[in-house]
């Protein structure tokens, strides 16, 4: 009976994988080619700028521009590429997504040794304040993009979840009553697991990303998923003539909906490891039934 309900799960969470995989495609498609991480890393650097203008420079020994200007160079990298050469092609809008906290340190030294304002703060004064602030810029930059990659996973999720008519209990539903199935799955996604790689890890480059959808689409299509399987009117029509037969239906339907949005959009990393434990405990109950 338990071995039955870990099936069940495992079965269910690779569903879940497989959608998970192609909102994970899509976030890292977006934070790659619209540059998230260097654009939250410029907010950051701008805002420490201003931190630090506000604090020590308002005699002016150097001004908020020169400042924010100094930090954000630091993104600019030092390799000087041939202009008529491919690399420059592919990489000429190419710009670092960390800074150091050394780095920065050692522009601010450059910046008040340069300085013949005599009234400008003590370097060591300066210094300290970097060291206190970095940490809270470093941890807001990170809590914001997180905030946006959750924000448009559960969109993107949302999006695929309604195309696809993906329904939780229908789902769990499915997965416990064809026990052919169920073992298909499993057998899948120890395959995965076992293989810890997908055609939709490091999706980067547009090419990549489209190799991505068509394998997911496929793989989805064996495992009976497709876009809009029980039509238009399953959305919002209730009565004898339809599959929802009451109120209740279409509500519980739209409830399995929002909740298989929200596991989708927690990624597929997530259901990796979720799938890895519970396939590790059935196969130790499994020894333990046979002793």
């Amino acid at each position: 009976m338990l071995l039955d309900i870990l099936g069940i799960l495992i079965a269910f969470c690779s569903v879940m994988l497989m959608f998970s995989l192609i909102v994970t495609a899509f976030i890292q498609f977006l934070q790659n080619n619209l540059k998230w991480r260097t654009r939250h890393l410029k907010l950051g650097l701008d805002a420490l700028a201003v931190y630090i203008y506000e604090a020590h420079c308002k005699n002016n020994w150097v001004s908020q521009e020169i400042l924010s200007e100094t930090f954000v160079d630091l993104m600019k990298p030092k390799i000087k590429a041939n202009r008529a050469g491919l690399f420059y092609q592919l990489f000429r809008n190419y710009e670092r997504a960390h800074v150091g906290h050394d780095e920065i340190k050692f522009a601010l030294t450059k910046l008040h040794q340069q300085s013949d304002n005599q009234i400008k703060p003590e370097l060591k004064l300066l210094l300290q304040e970097i060291d206190a602030f970095f940490v809270r810029i470093e941890t807001e930059m990170s809590s914001h993009f997180a905030r946006k990659t959750h924000f448009w996973s559960f969109m993107i999720a949302a999006v695929f979840v309604i195309l696809f008519q993906l329904d939780t209990f229908s789902v769990l539903a499915k997965v416990s009553q064809d026990q052919a199935y169920r073992e298909h799955l499993i057998k899948n996604v120890q395959q995965e697991i076992k293989a810890q790689k997908t055609i939709c890890d490091g999706v980067i480059t547009s090419v990549k990303f489209q190799q991505c959808l068509t394998q997911t689409e496929q793989k989805l299509a064996l495992y009976d998923f497709t876009l809009l399987p029980k039509g238009e009117a399953h959305y919002y029509k209730v009565g004898e003539t339809h599959h929802h037969k009451t109120l209740w239906q279409l509500i519980s339907f739209w409830i399995g909906m929002v909740i298989s949005t929200i596991f989708i959009s927690l990624g597929a990393p997530f259901w990796f490891n979720r799938i890895k434990t519970l396939i590790q405990l059935k196969d130790k109950l499994s020894k333990v039934t046979v002793k």
